[in-house]
């Protein structure tokens, strides 16, 4: 039973020894992972004061930037000021314009209402000036075509004394030169 005992107590042993170097392994383990991370967390850290350092410069110039744009915000409220001092006296001249203007449209209706009665008026003028060269044209046409058909009968009455008139001039011509030729004939 001893030796049973003691092999029983020395399997137990053997299983806690076997245990314990597992959890020792663990443990090396775990110390190797937690090294490593504080090695990354050094170099993290040092990455980050790399990194930091450019942005507390430009955290400084943010910062005077600021102050910067604080006197700008003070110059754009004066400015603001002193256009709405501008603004002020456009409104006035505006309402001045306007007022100008009311009456230019005024002035504006009353050359409109004249030039449209001058309109009418000379629409009227040269309708009577149209119809009354329409009637001076057909009179002329008829006064000419009677005056024509005058010449033309004048000329033709004329023609005719002229043609007569050459005929006995002819005749008489005949007369003379055969009185010439037999005249002549006699002195030979």
């Amino acid at each position: 039973e001893t030796g049973a005992s003691q092999q029983k107590i020395a399997a137990e042993l053997d299983a806690l020894l076997r245990e314990h170097r597992a959890s020792v392994d663990v443990v090396v383990d775990t110390r190797s992972a937690l090294e490593q991370t504080l090695t990354v967390w050094r170099s993290g850290t040092e990455d980050m004061r790399t990194v930091l350092a450019p942005l507390t410069a430009t955290a400084r110039q943010l910062d005077q930037a600021s102050v910067s744009l604080v006197g700008f915000g003070e110059d754009l409220v004066g400015l603001q000021n002193k256009l709405g001092e501008i603004f002020g006296g456009v409104k006035v001249e505006l309402s001045r314009l306007d007022s100008m203007g009311a009456t230019h449209t005024q002035l504006l209706a009353e050359h409109r209402r004249v030039f449209e009665t001058v309109q009418q008026g000379l629409a009227g003028s040269l309708r009577t000036i149209s119809e009354k060269l329409g009637d001076l044209q057909a009179h002329s046409a008829k006064g000419l075509s009677y005056q024509l058909q005058e010449f033309d009968k004048q000329m033709g009455t004329a023609t005719q004394k002229l043609g007569a008139a050459i005929e006995e001039l002819g005749e008489a011509l005949d007369e003379a030169a055969s009185s010439i030729t037999e005249a002549a004939k006699g002195r030979r």
